[in-house]
């Protein structure tokens, strides 16, 4: 337990340094120093999590992850709860915002349950994964049409993008059902609704 301790102070100290300078006078902020002092890691954990709650900033994604192995270390599995929802609202803010650049095709895709060996989690507008198709694997964004997230086994409309279009180029074509994957995992399987970039239709 003594290692474990020291290994959540050095991430918490590790994470401080990912607040924004513009907070450095925050009072919470402050309270954390203090805290860190005097070994009150618990205490200083709750200081950073205040800290984002008063300046309402969501900080980054790194920021979160590393609070949650703190917490983990230190066995408070309270605060993991409160920090899981604080990485669900930073995903769903991401998502909401999320829009792709050049919209390639439009897709129905349908996300496997978790029993089918689908994802176990949210699927989030924004996620990136490798559309898979006649032996051939690229990477493709999504973004959701009318919606931010959707659960394992949901059906979705989604604008894509692909990772390396020239690939594609004169292979696709409306109808074209295609698989989703995580390396080796199929998680979604998938329909060609609309092609919006020209030179990726098959002649």
């Amino acid at each position: 337990m003594p290692n474990q301790i020291s290994k959540a102070r050095d991430i918490l100290i590790a994470t401080s340094t990912l607040v924004d300078k513009k907070f450095l006078a925050q009072r919470q902020l402050i309270n954390f120093h203090e805290f860190m002092e005097r070994h009150e890691y618990e205490l200083a954990l709750d200081s950073l999590i205040e800290l984002s709650d008063e300046v309402e900033d969501r900080f980054t994604y790194e920021f979160w992850l590393n609070l949650d192995k703190a917490a983990g270390l230190m066995e408070l599995t309270h605060i993991q709860e409160i920090i899981k929802n604080k990485i669900s609202d930073f995903w769903f803010n991401q998502a909401k915002n999320f829009s792709l650049k050049e919209k390639e095709i439009e897709a129905e895709i349908q996300f496997l349950t978790t029993e089918e060996g689908g994802r176990s989690s949210f699927i989030y507008s924004g996620y990136r994964g490798t559309f898979h198709y006649d032996g051939q694997y690229n990477s493709a964004a999504q973004e959701f049409i009318g919606q931010v997230k959707c659960y394992p086994g949901n059906i979705v409309n989604a604008y894509m993008a692909f990772a390396a279009p020239e690939a594609q180029i004169g292979r696709l074509y409306e109808g074209l059902i295609f698989d989703i994957t995580e390396g080796a995992r199929i998680v979604a399987h998938g329909t060609i609704l609309k092609i919006f970039r020209k030179d990726l239709v098959k002649t």
